[in-house]
């Protein structure tokens, strides 16, 4: 229905954004804005009562305020869902609003400072959105790995802990990442049995 929902603590629901039915990228406030979700769309929430949307139809970052106002942070709008020049390399590049561009704009975070932590999915990258929508690419390399080259690891969903530091799920492997110091290490995860097998570090598996 390409709204959002908001759940209240007495079990209340509502309609927090959008309008019923009507698909687009509007902003403004909450009851004109419109989206357009699909399967790759994300929310995230700060400290602030910010909430975060990742259009990942039209490539934006859209943010909507505790006052209900619906603004897009940062990227340049895609007119459609069509994703046909995604190979192009400008399809890519780090900026201030607009002026940034996303690939496929997936999983989403905050952190302490307000800033907001993405996956690109078609980059197969981590973007970082500050306040004032300047956009730019975080950068890592991974401990080393015997058993699977980095090459085959492809970002899956987001987590971040208390001092900051930032997890990500590998999707084509099962495994589970944390960037500590400029170093993507393996905390959890086999990649030769994949499932939901409890345990600690590699003896631990699950689905991708």
């Amino acid at each position: 229905n390409q709204v959002i929902h908001k759940l209240g603590i007495d079990g209340t629901l509502s309609l927090y954004a959008g309008v019923m039915g009507k698909k687009g990228v509007d902003d403004g406030p909450v009851s004109d804005a419109t989206f357009s979700f699909t399967t790759g769309s994300r929310l995230a929430i700060d400290h602030q009562a910010n909430l975060f949307v990742s259009d990942y139809c039209h490539a934006v970052l859209r943010k909507i305020t505790p006052a209900g106002v619906v603004s897009t942070l940062a990227g340049q709008r895609r007119s459609s869902c069509e994703i046909d020049d995604l190979e192009a390399a400008s399809a890519y590049g780090d900026g201030q609003g607009a002026q940034a561009r996303f690939g496929l704009p997936g999983s989403l975070i905050t952190d302490a400072n307000g800033d907001v932590l993405l996956v690109d999915i078609h980059q197969n990258a981590i973007r970082r959105v500050n306040p004032n929508g300047v956009v730019s690419t975080l950068q890592w390399t991974y401990a080393p790995m015997p058993e699977v080259s980095s090459d085959f690891l492809r970002l899956g969903r987001l987590a971040i802990d208390p001092a900051g530091n930032v997890y990500f799920s590998d999707v084509t492997g099962g495994y589970i990442f944390r960037i500590q110091d400029g170093v993507a290490v393996k905390v959890a995860g086999n990649r030769s049995q994949a499932g939901s097998v409890d345990g600690i570090g590699g003896a631990a598996s699950f689905f991708r």
